[in-house]
């Protein structure tokens, strides 16, 4: 690892136990083994370590996903593995998100890491989209309005990862993303279903 990932690494930590304006350059330098003057030669200031922190921690979700759904293997378990963890990683989304939503961060920051965000939605909706069309395809399946089907998905994930760090919900997010597909009218290659070809329509 860089020195400047393991600055991210640890200003990322800082950030989401702390939040923006309490994190400290100098404790951050500390644990980086420098001081705070040797941060500047890797970023201009405190706003552009922090974006730096936010893309990269972004970039490595956004791996994750497609790493995912690009594995050989069954299609199911890809789906259900993508619904896990990009749930999972609601918690580290909403600690960033709950900074700008307070208002503790500067307007300007705050406008660069909504629009971070926004590319990251735009990402996992064009994401899963092909990986559906896939999954469609290996079927035989048509799947109708393949857009809000995709949006319904990212939607029930959202919901679950917030209720789920809810301080007073108790949810097993595996569990709970297997009762949710459940609910699509078909789901070919579930565990126990045997390798025939299905004929069916997602709506």
């Amino acid at each position: 690892m860089s020195k400047r990932d393991d600055i991210l690494e640890i200003a990322s930590v800082t950030f989401r136990e702390h939040g923006y304006q309490k994190a400290n350059l100098t404790y951050i330098a500390g644990q980086c083994g420098m001081n705070k003057a040797g941060l500047y030669y890797y970023f201009n200031n405190k706003e552009d370590l922090f974006m730096s922190m936010l893309q990269k921690d972004i970039g490595n979700v956004k791996d994750k996903l497609t790493s995912i759904l690009s594995a050989p293997g069954n299609m199911y378990q890809r789906l259900r593995s993508f619904m896990v963890y990009r749930t999972s990683s609601i918690g580290l989304m909403k600690k960033y998100l709950d900074m700008f939503s307070q208002g503790v961060a500067p307007p300007k920051l705050r406008n660069l890491a909504f629009n971070v965000k926004h590319k990251f939605n735009e990402f996992e909706i064009e994401l899963l989209t092909g990986f559906l069309y896939q999954y469609a395809e290996k079927y035989n399946l048509k799947i109708n309005k393949p857009y809000y089907l995709v949006l319904t998905l990212i939607g029930v994930s959202e919901k679950i990862g917030i209720m789920t760090f809810h301080k007073n919900d108790k949810l097993n997010i595996e569990e709970t993303i297997e009762e949710v597909l459940q609910l699509l009218p078909i789901i070919p290659d579930h565990p126990g279903d045997s390798e025939k070809n299905h004929t069916a329509t997602i709506i």
